[in-house]
């Protein structure tokens, strides 16, 4: 049985613009070899959107500009906790 996975980065990893985008894009083709794998970029308006690799299921950006990384200034305290407040936002 294969498992479907979703990956959250910064900005979408391929092609690759920096050691964080290589390492994302090394973890999403080692999951891609388990299953089916979408990649989901929190980075508002990424160039790269148009073109997805192949082998990846899903290939998106968030839309938002209130949720692109990083956060605007006054947020960055409230963005950097969120992860530990599972039952907010």
């Amino acid at each position: 049985m294969s498992r479907r996975t979703l990956v959250l980065a910064p900005g979408l990893p391929f092609p690759w613009f920096s050691g964080l985008d290589l390492r994302v894009w090394q973890n999403v083709r080692a999951l891609a070899k388990l299953g089916p794998v979408g990649v989901l970029g929190i980075c508002a308006n990424d160039p790269r959107a148009d073109n997805p690799p192949p082998g990846v299921a899903l290939w998106r950006t968030m839309t938002d500009p209130a949720l692109a990384y990083p956060p605007p200034t006054d947020r960055k305290i409230a963005a950097r906790a969120w992860p530990l407040r599972p039952g907010v936002g």
